[in-house]
């Protein structure tokens, strides 16, 4: 015997889709307060409408009767484990429909179902991108899920991509929160838009930089495992040529610092002459436009990065008395 109510049952579904009542009850074509009853245990929902419940949260009818709480996603895990053990994809593609004559709510079998019916449109088979695509937007059209709408958008992106559809490849990118910077240059190269790609290309390696040169300083700053970190920094601007000269005066000035605070006089007048190798190199350079040393930025022109001979020689006139 189930051991919760309809009502109860109806609340934890809504709350774990972050519904409200307004919101359900919009979905459902009721009143708020209908919903409200329901939760309450004031009035039980009419049969009628008890598939809408169960299609809306993609659940069973069971699970809204508190039958099966667990055994639901717990069996439709277990179908996608076996799907890895078949061989022949219109097998799987078969075994899947089966399974879903079972579980015709389950979002993860139609994405399932999406994805091979796109595998056998990429064995030649014209008519399976419209299978995948319809599966695709019936997953997002009734789906309150993040990750699975995330998942679907980012499979029609790559079925659109294939069939030459590069606007709408485009659109369904956009609806996904995170960055895809493989998949938009991915689009642009399929659609022969080769300027817009190395545009996009010399942005996502700009970014790359910036995060691993962020992220690993702050460990730097950290001291957990200093030396470790502060080699990995180095090989970073390494990967970026000139682009992280100043950057590196300041990080072999910070390890220099360390250095003298540990105790270590050999690596502080090493790491001190490397500080002083960047700030001549830097003084060498006209202007000190380092972001157009590299070619990798050459159409990134926003993101020249400047010093002055004055600003370097204020920090090493600073910094020199500090290391000795």
């Amino acid at each position: 015997m189930p051991t919760i109510t309809i009502g109860q049952n109806i609340y934890q579904l809504r709350k774990s889709y972050n519904l409200t009542q307004s919101k359900l009850a919009e979905k459902l074509g009721v009143t708020e307060q209908t919903i409200s009853k329901w939760e309450n245990d004031i009035c039980s929902p009419d049969i009628s409408i008890l598939p809408n419940i169960a299609n809306l949260f993609h659940v069973s009818i069971d699970r809204i009767f508190g039958f099966h709480l667990d055994s639901y996603v717990a069996e439709v895990d277990k179908i996608i484990k076996q799907i890895d053990s078949i061989c022949d994809v219109t097998d799987k593609i078969n075994f899947i429909k089966n399974a879903l004559e079972k579980y015709p709510n389950s979002d993860k079998l139609k994405l399932e179902l999406a994805w091979y019916y796109y595998m056998l449109f990429r064995t030649d088979e014209p008519t399976a991108a419209e299978k995948a695509i319809s599966l695709c937007c019936e997953v997002i059209g009734k789906s309150l899920e993040t990750e699975t709408l995330e998942n679907a958008h980012n499979m029609l992106s790559q079925i659109y991509t294939e069939t030459q559809q590069f606007d709408k490849a485009l659109a369904e990118l956009e609806k996904i929160s995170t960055a895809k910077p493989i998949n938009r240059a991915e689009i642009y190269y399929q659609s022969g838009n080769y300027e817009t790609l190395q545009l996009h290309v010399q942005q996502t390696l700009w970014e790359c930089y910036l995060t691993m040169h962020r992220t690993v300083k702050i460990m730097c700053n950290t001291l957990v495992d200093y030396e470790k970190y502060y080699e990995l920094l180095l090989k970073i601007f390494s990967l970026f040529d000139d682009v992280g000269l100043h950057s590196q005066m300041h990080c072999h000035l910070q390890h220099a610092l360390i250095m003298k605070k540990q105790g270590n006089k050999s690596e502080c007048d090493n790491s001190t002459n490397l500080f002083l190798e960047c700030a001549e190199k830097l003084k060498a350079i006209p202007d000190h436009h380092l972001a157009k040393l590299n070619d990798y930025f050459s159409l990134l022109p926003e993101i020249e990065e400047h010093m002055i001979d004055a600003e370097v020689d204020r920090l090493v006139n600073d910094m020199l008395p500090k290391l000795k």
